[in-house]
């Protein structure tokens, strides 16, 4: 009985309590803002005794001097390579360096390159890619003169220009004591660490760091390099150096595609030809965004799966493809993430050649990577290499390397190679390794370099994958949604 009431008891001053101390505190607006890591780039173009002002003209480098006789470059005419950072409207991907087109044995230039990242420190790598060294045409002189011997490209510019980049760390043009050589020599492809981990101390953010990069044409040219040319493509690349102490330049920096980025026309592609695009393999053309939607086709960058953005490609029902093959069957359609960028390239310099998907249906067809190739150094149309994935477990990330697998040539036969007598079937599978050996100038093509990742063998209608990102060569170009 005691027990029971004391239960009762506590029971009704519990419940009859109407008041307890209290205290609220409130911290409001709480907010997380993403740093920003922003690259300016600029330019000042020297050119033998002449300097290329902001007005675009060249005038002479020291004020007061007289012209050389002849004077090269002309003062006073039009000139390129030299914008400011607070230039409105200049955007380095409508820029260039260097665009001459009557250099000559003796010739000399160099411009100091500015570079500011905005806000915080960064490391800088700069990249040289697409490098072409082409024989335009051929005078008597110069076809009587020794050859091309690097196997790389078909002209002897790269040959024969020297080239110095150092950290110019006056920003006066001029390589003074103390001041380092970063790379020096023949221009080559590939990635130099201006700021990275081996280096030292990154970019530090809102200050400028300049570059000096100088060529000559040596009085010793010959012959060889009449009409020549040498073309390619600069970039520079920064990241975020914060909780990122051990990064390397040599890692390589991903090259980001968004959908606004692609090309949709071959215009557009004439304009950056280093662009990426979808292709309709069915009819050969580029495609704008989601072209076949309306009979089921869809291609577009979207995030899938954990990726922050993939090239999707879905066939369409094949009603719109047009009759490529003259069977009179429409339903064929075949699309491709493509780029041209990829020219004169030795397929023995290809250390690397891998691509990132997802295959998303139950077909047992998968997306496979294939580009134009070039044996004989002829840039004749020769079809394509092609290496289909095996092995691949649908609705899973898979990383191909498709120098690790099969190739065959796309139709026609294999030429007569180093190691074989005939020509043989094209359907014949062939490793890596056995290519180059047999064909061991080959390279991709130079006016139609054509490397894609294909969806369509060709269909199924509605045969869905993703593309996370393309490797060649040590070069990723990731595509971003």
């Amino acid at each position: 009985m005691s027990v029971s009431v004391i239960v009762a008891s506590a029971a009704v001053i519990i419940g009859g309590t109407s008041a307890f101390f209290s205290d609220t505190e409130t911290s409001t607006g709480n907010t997380f803002t993403a740093g920003v890591i922003d690259l300016k780039v600029d330019s000042q173009q020297h050119y033998n005794n002449a300097i290329c002002n902001t007005q675009g003209v060249w005038e002479l480098e020291t004020p007061g001097a007289g012209p050389t006789n002849p004077q090269h470059p002309v003062l006073g005419s039009p000139c390129g390579g030299t914008w400011g950072q607070n230039e409105p409207g200049v955007d380095i991907t409508s820029e260039k360096f260097f665009s001459f087109g009557d250099i000559k044995p003796g010739d000399e230039g160099e411009n100091t390159i500015s570079l500011h990242v905005i806000n915080n420190d960064a490391y800088v790598c700069a990249t040289v890619a697409g490098l072409a060294s082409n024989d335009v045409s051929q005078t008597e002189p110069e076809s009587t003169a020794p050859l091309d011997t690097d196997d790389m490209v078909s002209g002897e510019l790269d040959d024969t220009m020297v080239w110095n980049v150092w950290r110019d760390t006056n920003g006066d043009n001029i390589q003074n004591n103390g001041e380092v050589t970063l790379t020096s020599g023949h221009p080559v492809n590939g990635t130099l660490a201006l700021y990275d981990s081996t280096t030292g101390a990154p970019l530090t953010g809102g200050t400028t760091g300049y570059l000096g990069v100088a060529w000559s044409l040596p009085l010793s040219t010959g012959n060889e390099v009449q009409t020549d040319s040498l073309t390619g493509d600069i970039s520079f690349n920064v990241v975020q150096s914060r909780n990122n102490g051990l990064f390397k330049c040599s890692d390589g920096v991903p090259v980001t595609v968004h959908s606004d980025d692609l090309a949709v026309s071959f215009n557009e592609i004439g304009i950056a030809p280093n662009s990426w695009f979808f292709y309709n393999d069915t009819n050969d053309t580029v495609m704008t965004l989601n072209q076949f939607s309306g009979t089921g086709g869809v291609n577009d960058i979207v995030a899938f799966a954990g990726s922050n953005g993939a090239a999707k490609m879905m066939l369409d029902n094949g009603t719109q493809s047009p009759d490529y093959d003259g069977s009179g069957d429409l339903g064929n359609p075949r699309y491709n993430i493509a780029t041209y960028k990829y020219k004169n390239v030795k397929l023995s310099d290809i250390d690397s050649l891998k691509y990132r998907m997802y295959d998303a249906s139950a077909s047992a067809e998968t997306p496979y990577l294939n580009f134009n190739v070039d044996f004989d150094n002829s840039d004749a149309w020769q079809r394509r290499l092609v290496q289909v994935p095996t092995g691949v477990v649908a609705n899973t990330w898979t990383t191909v390397d498709t120098l690790a697998g099969m190739w065959h040539l796309s139709g026609g036969n294999w030429p007569v190679g180093v190691n074989t007598g005939a020509p043989f079937a094209g359907s014949t599978d062939r490793t890596w390794a056995s290519i180059i050996a047999d064909y061991p100038n080959a390279e991709t093509r130079s006016t139609d370099s054509w490397l894609g990742v294909r969806v369509g063998h060709p269909g199924p209608i509605g045969e869905t994958n993703f593309v996370d990102w393309i490797e060649f060569d040590g070069e990723t170009t990731d595509f971003e949604n």
